[in-house]
């Protein structure tokens, strides 16, 4: 998705050719429609069927886990989504709820409950829409219209349509989409599709069963011994999601390292932040350093190519923060890494997708 200071450097400020519309007058809405797990699990149904996890953290559709499902032909016309709606989860944990993408694809889909299917009239492109709810500043809005208890929240469709939007000239606006859709096929997401369709069928395995993975560990601050004066390379969880990692912010002494759990890690592994707003970010390591307790080290071997398992693990970053447990803070365990299935495909293959994911990752997650 298009980075949020390219959105504020062009709406942000308000202008006379900007007009301020609730998304009420601008979208048809359409909520609350639910169908109960005896429908969900209906085999080779009438119809694909969105559910909220097919909505993913990063705003787009994931239909590697697609189901069917069968409506009598009297409830269609209120809970088919189609090309063009915006698609809003108006329940999750606090979090992360009010995830939106929009919907781009010509194929009808049957939209679950907790889904609001917001269908624009005209006068907002459904990808500027998308974007401006998924900024962290509309974020913090939709968490604190929302309601529910602890570790469930809830907007409810008459709250969705009280939200205000800047709407610039519609010539803006596909000028951002333009924008928009060329920053996506630099990223990762833009070619997740790639990933699925040349390895969704090929045989999984744990990522226990193919590597070692270790933990690290925090010496002791009150001893500045432990830090001062240090020259071993310690990563935290925090630095874990800028990709390919070459530095460290933070180091420790030999003193710190032989006093606490702290570990060398080699070069080529690939670590996954286990811990709060980090958790399921993904990196590969080009050094050897060591790590805090809360990054996962994957240990490299001859089974696949590091920089494979990279987008391997990546590619199930909404998987890992679906584990993620605690109110406070959510976590995750190595035991739920080593139990994450990624395929395995020869060597080659590994190799030929490696090639097309520097290709089009080369101007943002690889620098």
């Amino acid at each position: 998705m298009v980075n949020q200071s390219q959105f504020i450097e062009m709406f942000g400020l308000p202008s006379a050719n900007h007009k301020a519309f609730k998304i009420g007058c601008i979208a048809d809405i359409v909520s609350d429609i639910h169908y109960g797990t005896s429908r969900q699990s209906v085999e080779n149904g009438d119809y694909p069927y969105l559910r909220m996890n097919n909505i993913t953290y990063t705003g787009e559709l994931d239909l590697s886990d697609l189901k069917r499902i069968s409506i009598p032909e009297e409830e269609l016309s209120g809970c088919i989504v189609k090309k063009g709606d915006v698609l809003f989860n108006r329940t999750n944990s606090k979090d992360l709820v009010g995830k939106t993408c929009s919907f781009p694809f010509e194929q009808p889909m049957v939209i679950a409950g907790y889904i609001i299917r917001l269908r624009m009239n005209g006068l907002l492109l459904p990808e500027y829409l998308s974007v401006f709810l998924n900024l962290s500043c509309s974020k913090k809005m939709l968490r604190d219209l929302s309601k529910g208890a602890v570790g469930q929240a809830n907007i409810n469709a008459k709250e969705v349509q009280s939200i205000t939007i800047l709407i610039p000239p519609i010539e803006l606006q596909n000028q951002f989409v333009v924008i928009k859709n060329q920053a996506d096929k630099s990223k990762f997401a833009g070619f997740k599709s790639q990933f699925i369709e040349m390895f969704g069928k090929t045989k999984q395995s744990s990522i226990g069963s193919l590597f070692d993975t270790t933990s690290g560990g925090t010496p002791s601050r009150t001893k500045s011994s432990y830090f001062d004066g240090g020259n071993i390379p310690w990563l935290t969880s925090s630095e874990v999601g800028q990709g390919l990692i070459n530095k460290t912010e933070s180091f420790i002494t030999e003193e710190g390292l032989k006093n606490s759990s702290a570990k060398w890690v080699p070069a080529n592994s690939v670590v996954v932040a286990m811990y709060g707003a980090t958790v399921g970010k993904v990196g590969l390591l080009e050094i050897p350093c060591t790590t805090n307790q809360a990054v996962c080290s994957i240990l490299p071997n001859e089974s696949i190519i590091p920089m494979f398992l990279l987008y391997a693990v990546k590619d199930k970053e909404e998987w890992m923060i679906d584990q993620a447990a605690g109110a406070a803070q959510p976590n995750i365990s190595q035991a739920v890494i080593r139990k994450m299935e990624i395929p395995v495909p020869p060597k080659e293959e590994q190799i030929a997708f490696v090639e097309i994911a520097k290709q089009a990752d080369k101007s943002k997650y690889l620098n």
